[in-house]
């Protein structure tokens, strides 16, 4: 795999959603290409700063949440929610993605 390649997948590498096939690829890469590893680091510290910013979720709402999963009888509607967190983490990690480009490059966000 080319440098342009793995950069697009580092941050599913860190959260583990590769296939083990692309995993491999991108272990074996990383082994040998320090820019790479450098961007890697990168990702590492944004989604360590994501974190720890996040502020937890009020025991209420959890409680809500729970409640709420435990009353879906169908299956269909839990493949909804995981399909529309799917998505939204998508989404998120591309703007992630943006906003770091935009960073590199000197240019304003939403430029």
């Amino acid at each position: 795999m080319r440098c342009e390649e793995i950069a697009m997948l580092l941050p599913e590498l860190l959260g583990g959603s590769l296939d083990a096939h692309a995993e491999a690829e991108a272990l074996d890469h990383l082994a040998c290409c320090a820019a790479c590893r450098s961007e890697l680091a990168l990702w590492s510290r944004v989604k360590a700063v994501a974190a720890a910013q996040a502020p937890p979720l009020p025991p209420v709402i959890r409680r809500r949440v729970g409640s709420a999963l435990r009353r879906q009888t169908g299956s269909a509607s839990l493949r909804t929610a995981a399909s529309m967190l799917r998505d939204t983490a998508l989404i998120t990690q591309k703007t992630i993605r943006l906003s770091l480009l935009c960073a590199r490059s000197g240019l304003p966000e939403g430029a």
